[in-house]
């Protein structure tokens, strides 16, 4: 079979990728969503300001596996569309990316912890949000540009993947009572990790598949 002949396009290429992405987040998520209530008990015994940035640290640093699980296993599905992009090209970003958007999301808890105002925390909380729901999307497209045309599409439909799949594990953890055990949030973040997966691997599944279809259709003349 030749290498054209077996790469992916269309709705092969979009349900691969949803399964692939889902698949990630399942992997990937279940490293925050035990380290977050491990260590939200280990550390209640210590003040206010190093139980903020301690976890802050050891969820960013788990972000960023979270980060590489997924970037890893979209990218086995997107060499099959996109043959140049090179592994590390794609999961380097994306697992920095995440990092720095568990840093972000902490930003509002972790100042109100450090004792600044409502006045500092609302403004940093919105610029924060921003900046999160664009961080994997910035971070990939550095890479897909180099590949595909008009991909700063990449990036807004990130941010609208994100910012409907990371209701996900914010609603599950919420529905779990306050006074379960650490497994019963750890299993909710498993499994809303999954869901989220497919949710963020459905909207960006359709943008990866109107980028390539935009760039054959180019390449083609038509």
């Amino acid at each position: 079979m030749s290498r054209r002949a077996d790469q992916l396009s269309g709705c092969r290429l979009w349900w691969r990728w949803t399964l692939a992405t889902a698949a990630g987040e399942f992997v990937g998520f279940a490293v925050p969503a035990a380290v977050g209530p491990v260590a939200v008990r280990a550390l209640v015994g210590l003040s206010p300001v190093p139980r903020a940035l301690a976890t802050l640290a050891l969820l960013a640093l788990a972000g960023v596996v979270e980060g590489a699980a997924l970037g890893y296993a979209q990218w086995l599905i997107l060499r099959r569309a996109l043959p140049a992009i090179a592994a590390r090209a794609w999961v380097l970003p994306t697992a920095v990316a995440a990092g720095i958007a568990y840093v972000l999301g902490l930003l509002p808890s972790t100042l109100s912890d450090l004792g600044a105002s409502f006045g500092t925390i609302l403004p940093a909380a919105v610029l924060a949000a921003l900046l999160l729901l664009v961080s994997i999307g910035f971070a990939q497209w550095l890479t897909l540009r180099h590949h595909v045309p008009r991909a700063g599409w990449w990036i807004l439909a990130n941010a609208a993947a994100w910012a409907a799949g990371l209701t996900v594990p914010i609603a599950a953890v919420a529905l779990v009572p306050d006074s379960s055990p650490t497994i019963a949030y750890i299993a909710a973040g498993l499994v809303s990790g999954w869901v989220m997966g497919l949710v963020v691997g459905a909207i960006t599944g359709i943008a990866l598949v109107r980028l390539l279809r935009g760039f054959e259709d180019r390449r083609s003349g038509r």
